[in-house]
């Protein structure tokens, strides 16, 4: 699961990555993307594992 700027309040056992740091969409749509974008690509590289471990 994937936060930005807030608490989803997960499960217990859910991963939350906190993307705090990606500006508001309402600051600039275009900045906003750009760096939802760079994230999600570095999301999509890394492997996944079965048991939820980094």
């Amino acid at each position: 699961m994937v936060a930005l700027g807030c608490d989803p309040g997960a499960p217990p056992g859910v991963p939350v990555e906190r993307w705090d740091d990606v500006p508001a969409v309402s600051d600039g749509f275009a900045r906003a993307r750009d760096a939802i974008v760079a994230r999600l690509e570095g999301l999509v590289a890394e492997p996944v594992r079965a048991d939820g471990q980094d």
